[in-house]
């Protein structure tokens, strides 16, 4: 009896309508939303994700448009900023109120 032959997933490609490109993102409008979708993202992998593109793509991105870069770190410092406002409230209730 021969050998079961094992399937493999093929990934298929994003739709090509859906990617959208470096001069799309950098509208005033689009920038924004950047910055906000990279609040919620911990990496760039994952905002590559969300964006449908290779994290290789947002790299380059970010070395060669410097509004994009903004609009990422921006968004990457707010969410460290609320990490450590969490962090500090955090310790204070441990702590006790302060006198």
């Amino acid at each position: 009896m021969p050998a079961k032959r094992k399937l493999i997933k093929v990934r298929q490609p994003a739709n090509p309508n859906d990617r959208k490109t470096a001069a799309y993102w950098m509208e005033d409008d689009n920038l924004a939303v950047l910055t906000g979708l990279s609040l919620q993202c911990r990496t760039l992998e994952e905002l590559a994700n969300i964006l449908k593109v290779h994290p290789a793509t947002v790299r380059k991105w970010r070395m060669t448009h410097e509004a994009i870069k903004d609009a990422i770190d921006i968004g990457r410092d707010q969410a460290d900023a609320v990490i450590v406002n969490s962090t500090f409230r955090d310790a204070a209730l441990i702590d006790g109120p302060s006198r």
